[in-house]
């Protein structure tokens, strides 16, 4: 979509990070290319002295570019840019109870930056930069007053970038627990037959971490990964590590260990944010003895990876998480 009006004057041009309207707001995030920094850009336009204001397209708006505040050279390319805000948590900053310092007729784009693992500076100072209908405007004027508003015939507006390092930790820092058994259903066209599951439920040791993610897809089916075949009586196991998913979410295990079919059924486990789960499955009428474990990344809620492995354990009656495959 196209303009039909022509900017030829910005009288606000502002940079936030992490919706602070603080000149220079510090905004760190890890870097592992998920946890994300939160940027909005304000921009009033007008079509000349007297108006009227334009309202920018998002076209135009996606169009601004990040610079150094020293030097104006584009930055871009060192981030990794995203209009939907993740699931992992957007550090120190957040709060937003500058509303009222941006007048209804400007322009506001929100999109959320992420640092990958080879950021190599320490800090870097962002400013913003946008060309419309020809002309070029940035936030990095240094003799205009700081704030963004029109000053000294520039703008005066940036953010400092901080990277952090990224932590992996070891399988120690986590527990897993039975949960007990947990109900189930089929789709229509299923079996129906009885089932015996039990939910498993992984966590952190400490409140200071939570689980956000696995690397784990979200499919139909999620099918067992190991399997004890003891043959004849009810001692059979099979194991399902499953994906990190929303409370209140449905996810299906599968009969077989590739593909689906009629046996497969679903369950809902997903009843405690910040909890990874996994099941044991009891039955007599198992064929195959597969009785391996599984390494699985799991992320916090700064989006950093810890991987270890679950691993069946006492013929499969039990889960223990350790560093080393079984």
């Amino acid at each position: 979509m196209t303009n039909t009006l022509a900017v030829t004057e910005l009288r606000h041009f502002q940079i936030k990070g992490n919706g602070s309207p603080n000149n220079e707001h510090r905004c760190q995030a890890h870097k592992n290319g998920r946890q994300q920094i939160e940027i909005d850009i304000i921009i009033d336009a007008w079509a000349g002295p007297d108006g009227p204001v334009v309202s920018l397209t998002q076209d135009q708006l996606r169009s601004v570019k990040l610079i150094k505040y020293d030097g104006g050279a584009v930055v871009d390319g060192q981030f990794s840019r995203s209009y939907e805000r993740n699931v992992y948590e957007i550090l120190a900053g957040t709060k937003r109870d500058d509303q009222d310092s941006v007048d209804v007729n400007m322009s506001v784009i929100t999109f959320y930056v992420s640092l990958p693992e080879s950021t190599n500076f320490v800090s870097l100072q962002l400013a913003a930069e946008i060309t419309l209908d020809g002309a070029t405007f940035s936030t990095n004027n240094h003799e205009s007053s700081p704030g963004g508003g029109l000053s000294n015939g520039g703008f005066n507006s940036s953010i400092q970038v901080e990277p952090l390092a990224v932590y992996a930790l070891k399988a120690g820092a986590f527990t897993i627990s039975n949960e007990g058994g947990i109900g189930y259903g089929y789709d229509s066209g299923g079996t129906g037959e009885k089932r015996w599951l039990d939910l498993w439920a992984i966590r952190h040791q400490t409140s200071a971490y939570t689980i956000y993610g696995n690397d784990i897809p979200n499919q139909k089916p999620i099918n067992w990964f190991s399997q004890y075949y003891q043959g004849g009586g009810d001692e059979d196991r099979a194991h399902y590590a499953l994906p990190v998913l929303p409370r209140g979410s449905k996810v299906y295990l599968g009969f077989n260990k590739e593909g689906s079919s009629p046996h497969d059924c679903w369950i809902e486990p997903y009843t405690e944010a910040g909890t990874a789960y996994a099941v044991i499955e009891k039955a007599s009428w198992f064929e195959s003895h597969h009785y391996v474990s599984k390494g699985v990344t799991y992320y916090d809620q700064n989006g950093c990876g810890h991987f270890f492995y679950v691993n069946p354990h006492e013929k499969g009656s039990t889960f223990r998480l350790t560093d080393y495959s079984a």
